[in-house]
């Protein structure tokens, strides 16, 4: 081919390159400032109310766990506790989610985290929280109500057929005696002996040697709790933002996913909003939901809280 074909031949696909090179530049442009500008998503679990069943938070958090383009997750707290084997439960599970997807977890305290809440929040990596907020309260208790008296004074009487010595223990109907009153000391005793483990366990800082100082029921402010240990870092949502970047190492804003909301009333009926009022279609229906509502309220009181 002669050299001035070829010249003519090169000219044409510098000059073809020229024409599109801005084109070309322009959609790299746009490519880099996409990533440039792509926001990390973080999940956000809300454990507020008493915690009675860890099945719609699991849920949620393995949800979160198993998405690889959540990057981070926070529990957002506003809870005075719940019954203790819920919170156990669920602290359980977080803590096998963040050995099967491993991904860093923060809670975060703005009012109230304390006792079955705290069980949950000593799970995480890290706690923030505002330092007047309330943390703590780790300790045990079984709410036994006893009718004794109001069925006496109208008249009432009931009759209670049984095989077991200690089968009616905890029936409000029936006087406690000092053998019942023992065998419900012994399962407090010994449900706040796990609780105290586990939270030494999943903070180290907290020795079970000095548990009398962080535990105990004793509540605090988030000040007093991160002298104790209880507590990583005080601050706002900024130390929040902080925290996770320090653990994620991005640098970009966050994408804040939200899981489902958990009401009291979903707490209390065993259901989601949506669920609760579908199933509500007549005063019929509406005088079973709260029976079965009252129902679950009497099996919280008879068991144990933490």
């Amino acid at each position: 081919m002669p050299w001035f074909t070829r010249f003519l031949i090169n000219l044409a696909v510098l000059l073809l390159f020229i024409k599109f090179l801005p084109d070309m530049m322009s959609g790299v442009k746009h490519t880099y400032e996409h990533f440039a500008h792509t926001k990390t998503k973080v999940g956000v679990v809300s454990i507020k109310h008493i915690i009675t069943d860890a099945n719609p938070y699991i849920h949620t958090l393995k949800e979160f766990f198993k998405d690889n383009s959540i990057k981070a997750i926070v529990l957002q707290f506003d809870c005075p506790g719940g019954c203790s084997g819920s919170s156990q439960a669920l602290a359980l599970e977080l803590q096998q989610l963040k050995k099967d997807y491993p991904k860093p977890v923060v809670a975060y305290v703005e009012n109230m985290c304390a006792s079955g809440a705290y069980h949950v929040a000593a799970a995480a990596d890290s706690i923030v929280s505002v330092p007047s907020a309330v943390v703590g309260s780790i300790g045990v208790y079984i709410a036994q109500p006893y009718f004794k008296a109001f069925i006496e004074h109208y008249k009432l009487q009931l009759n209670f057929v049984k095989t077991g010595k200690y089968k009616t223990t905890g029936n409000p109907f029936v006087e406690p005696t000092p053998e019942k009153t023992a065998l419900l000391q012994s399962m407090t005793d010994d449900t706040y002996a796990q609780f105290v483990a586990d939270v030494s366990a999943m903070r180290p800082k907290l020795a079970i040697a000095k548990s009398a100082d962080w535990a105990d029921g004793k509540v605090f402010t988030a000040k007093q709790a991160k002298e104790l240990g209880l507590v990583d870092v005080l601050g706002s949502q900024s130390a929040l933002v902080k925290e996770l970047k320090d653990k994620t190492h991005f640098d970009n804003e966050i994408d804040w996913v939200h899981g489902p909301k958990h009401t009291l009333i979903t707490e209390l009926f065993g259901s989601s909003d949506d669920d609760l009022m579908s199933h509500v279609g007549s005063i019929k229906q509406l005088e079973q939901v709260f029976a079965q509502g009252y129902e679950q309220l009497m099996r919280q009181s008879l068991s144990l809280q933490a």
